[in-house]
């Protein structure tokens, strides 16, 4: 259905934003006059979008999310709080925007930016009341950043896709802040208060000083102890529990929502108003699988090193006596050796498999401290050797990025009994 979109993803990342400048007046700005936030950051940006979703959701009709990359639909990318919105849809926007565009100029256009015009306009003609936009890649130059944000959230810096943000702490920060805007304020997340987060903290705030903007830094317990917060809280604990890093990704969440809704009165909450975002899927997610004799896994889209040492952490804390085995498939364009340096400390045995995906690892990726891993072509593969002796006193972590992460539910999608698993997490794979 997305050849032709899809085609576009082979091409070299263009760190530009003048083709979006171009090309978003041609369509008329959509959006331009509907609130909007950015959401960026190295991790967690995406459980943060979603939280925040959620959240606006209790209070207004419609409220847009675009956020990426997507599990195993396209149009997960594509959130409305009001309506469903699937590949036939997307498809109908993507023709659209091409036909309104000079050819010229919708050949040079990215993939990333296509779908993020797609989004645009979506929310445009949706009427949206809110619109939120997980930033892509950095932020400077990245294609969400075309839009006049009423404030801008970063979540965390840590070391990524160094061959365009730059190579240290201070060069990443620097192009995180790039999605502040003049005089609306940034909200941070509670990892700028941490040690770690000090020197990027410092840049940010830098930038932030130079543009008249507020810079506010999450977890204050003012904030903890307010009634709404603890009702949202209550609310909202079954999509947050899992993990510490949710809890704070949470908090941050409520602290932009609040900053947003100001002293509007809050609706009455109940089950029908829960709006559960794609974007919260497979992160420290347990999944039972009861037509395979009731074995667990524990799903985790952990994509570079900082998400590899959070993931660690959970295990650490709640499995402290044991060792897990996993299955882990890491893309190439990653610090694949540094990752499994870190992941053969936490999990053994590591059984790799490969995906269907133009980024996927080749055995020519691992350095020779990993060359003895072994190594699966595709998740089928890899699942029906390792259940042959399953131990089932401990739960398979799958882990080492989206991409696979999305093969895995998509794998099982045909079992119907999973569908109960999937829901919490916002993806049912019976749809």
């Amino acid at each position: 259905m997305f050849e032709q979109l899809f085609a576009k993803r082979a091409e070299q990342v263009k760190p530009s934003l003048e083709r979006m400048k171009t090309a978003y007046p041609l369509l008329g700005f959509p959006g331009k006059d509907t609130p909007s936030i950015l959401i960026g950051g190295t991790n967690g940006k995406g459980s943060t979008a979603g939280f925040l979703w959620s959240l606006l959701a209790t209070q207004y009709s419609n409220v847009g999310l675009y956020s990426s990359p997507h599990l195993v639909r396209f149009s997960e990318r594509y959130c409305f709080s009001h309506r469903n919105f699937d590949d036939t849809d997307v498809l109908n926007q993507a023709k659209q925007i091409e036909a309104q565009l000079p050819k010229e100029l919708y050949q040079q256009l990215s993939f990333f930016e296509v779908a993020t015009l797609i989004a645009m306009q979506a929310f445009e003609r949706e009427g949206n009341d809110f619109n939120i936009y997980e930033v892509g890649m950095g932020g400077t130059w990245d294609a969400t950043n075309i839009v006049e944000a009423s404030c801008s959230v970063i979540v965390s810096v840590s070391l990524d896709h160094q061959k365009f943000l730059g190579n240290t702490i201070a060069e990443i920060a620097s192009e995180k802040a790039g999605i502040i805007k003049e005089g609306k304020p940034v909200f941070l997340g509670s990892f700028f208060a941490s040690k770690d987060g000090e020197e990027a903290r410092q840049v940010i705030c830098q930038v932030a000083e130079s543009k008249n903007a507020a810079v506010f830094l999450t977890g204050t317990r003012s904030l903890e102890e307010s009634g709404d917060f603890l009702r949202l809280s209550d609310y909202f604990r079954p999509l947050w529990q899992r993990s510490a890093v949710l809890k704070d990704n949470f908090l941050l969440a409520y602290q932009v929502f609040n900053h947003l809704v100001g002293d509007q009165p809050m609706a009455q909450l109940d089950d029908k108003m829960m709006k559960i975002p794609e974007t919260l899927t497979g992160r420290y997610q347990p999944l039972i699988l009861r037509n395979w004799d009731n074995k667990e896994l524990i799903l985790d889209v952990c994509h570079n090193t900082a998400g590899v040492e959070k993931l660690a952490q959970h295990v650490l804390e709640s499995f402290s006596a044991k060792t897990l085995p996993a299955l882990i498939c890491i893309l190439a364009d990653k610090d694949i050796n540094p990752m499994l340096d870190l992941l053969r400390g936490i999990f053994a045995p590591i059984v790799l498999f490969k995906i269907k995906h133009e980024r996927s690892f080749d055995t020519d990726d691992l350095a020779a401290q990993h060359s003895h891993l072994e190594v699966h072509d595709s998740f089928e593969d890899a699942w029906r050797k390792v259940i042959s002796s399953w131990d089932h006193s401990v739960p398979w972590v799958v882990c080492g990025s989206v991409a696979a992460v999305g093969e895995v539910i998509e794998y099982f999608s045909a079992d119907k009994n999973l569908a109960d698993e999937f829901v919490l997490a916002g993806v049912d794979p019976t749809r």
